[in-house]
């Protein structure tokens, strides 16, 4: 008897103990544990507010843990449609909404659940502010929050910078309801050895842009870096908007200068290509691809596993750029005539040629840019610096303005080698994925099919 009165009190108190610990307005409410699951790698908030531009990376809404993305967006007062996206294609799983959303209570403005092929989700908003998106990939559930009004940093760079340059910061930040008290920018010198955090206030340049000089690198390496705004009603904002988990970053190096050279600013190969798969001709053999741009140009070299110097002196290079990474935009046959097709979604806008055989190669008529305009090539023009080394291996490099591409954000390119003959296919490529085309010994006629896949993203 004396045991069962035992267990009644302790069942008692356990009770008591639940009923104190639980959520006075929901008391089933469960804590959520930040952690790493997730549906879906990447999820890109589209909108009408971003011109639905599935493709840009500046679209993704940040993972905060356990299935939750989120994505804030500053919007004038007016109606919007939106929808949730992955992979930055509309052919894989998009979300919208066929009912209409419900009125959240302020801060929510709205909320419910979304549906895979969903129709597009309507938001409309009485007066502009910043707006927190949320999208839990694994329920479907989402909702937009009102955040008021915060520093808006609408974006934060550093020149590009090599050893003995000063660092420049630049910010730009608005504020819709008030003024901003100041602007920051936090970095670790890792050029300069110190791996310290440094933190420097920004000086107001003209309206809305902060600027600051700040000291000169004396070693290679790369600063990361991120920037910090503070409004006079004390709301700080960050940029990028999860810093300091996430922190923009320079490289400290010296400047690249087109001499067929591999300057350490290069990093390693963007992809490569195995040897000895030249299709029975060493000049023909490609290998290694490396590619960075600055604020004007993109630099672009690639390696032949030969010396090419002399009587082995008769190849030639092209390489093709895709800038939009969409079906049937790009080119369907060959600026040459070679024997060269691309299939979707690389299809090439651009096309880059060179004789190593004319002297000097480096000479504007020996480097090619021909350009896609719907229907055929318009072309040549000659908006590139180039220079070749040759030894063991040679190396051909490029120097092309990024305005002579259209100023694109990133592009996919390949390059592939050829001989002398007018309608000869395509050797030995370098790609990623790899090996998408390799020439037979012999065979100079059979079409090659190439992918041109391999993606940059421009850095600077």
């Amino acid at each position: 008897m004396k045991r069962i009165i035992y267990f009644l009190i302790l069942l008692v108190i356990l009770s008591a103990g639940f009923i104190l610990s639980c959520d006075k307005e929901n008391p089933f409410t469960p804590t959520i544990t930040k952690g790493v699951s997730r549906t879906y790698s990447s999820v890109q908030l589209m909108g009408g507010f971003n011109n639905w531009e599935i493709s840009n990376a500046a679209n993704n809404m940040i993972f905060k843990g356990e299935y939750v993305w989120e994505k804030t967006v500053v919007l004038s007062a007016g109606s919007y449609e939106f929808k949730f996206a992955t992979g930055y294609s509309w052919d894989n799983d998009n979300f919208g909404d066929n009912e209409t959303p419900d009125s959240g209570t302020a801060p929510e403005v709205i909320f419910g659940t979304a549906e895979l092929w969903g129709g597009n989700i309507i938001l409309t908003i009485d007066s502009p502010g910043i707006f927190l998106f949320r999208f839990n990939d694994k329920d479907k559930s989402y909702s937009v929050e009102s955040r008021g009004y915060y520093p808006n940093i609408i974006n934060g760079t550093v020149s590009s910078i090599s050893i003995n340059d000063s660092l420049i910061f630049t910010c730009n930040v608005t504020d819709e309801d008030g003024t901003i008290s100041w602007v920051k920018v936090h970095y670790w010198d890792d050029a300069g050895g110190t791996n310290t955090e440094i933190i420097e206030t920004l000086n107001i340049s003209t309206d809305d842009t902060y600027i600051s000089t700040i000291k000169n690198p004396n070693a290679e390496g790369v600063i990361n870096y991120y920037f910090e705004a503070r409004d006079d009603s004390g709301n700080i904002s960050v940029y990028p908007e999860d810093a300091p988990i996430t922190l923009s970053s320079v490289s400290v190096s010296d400047q690249i200068i087109i001499d067929g050279v591999i300057d350490s600013i290069y990093g390693t190969p963007l992809t490569s290509d195995p040897n000895t798969d030249g299709g029975g001709n060493d000049e023909m053999d490609l290998v290694d691809l490396y590619v960075y741009d600055d604020t004007d140009n993109y630099y672009i070299l690639f390696t032949i596993d030969k010396d090419i110097s002399g009587a082995s002196n008769w190849g030639k290079y092209a390489i093709y750029i895709d800038v939009d990474n969409t079906n049937d935009s790009g080119a369907t046959s060959d600026a040459w005539g070679r024997a060269v097709v691309v299939n979707n979604p690389h299809k090439p806008e651009y096309a880059l040629y060179c004789w190593v055989d004319q002297t000097p190669f480096y000479a504007s008529s020996d480097t090619q840019l021909y350009s896609w305009n719907g229907s055929s090539w318009t072309g040549p023009t000659y908006p590139v610096l180039a220079a070749l080394s040759t030894g063991t291996i040679s190396i051909v490099e490029y120097e092309i303005s990024k305005s002579s591409l259209g100023n694109p954000s990133q592009i996919w390119l390949e390059v592939w080698s050829t001989g002398n003959g007018g309608t000869d296919n395509a050797r030995d490529t370098i790609n990623n994925p790899s090996d998408d085309w390799n020439g037979t010994a012999g065979d100079w006629s059979s079409t090659a099919d190439l992918d041109c896949s391999t993606n940059y993203v421009n850095k600077n």
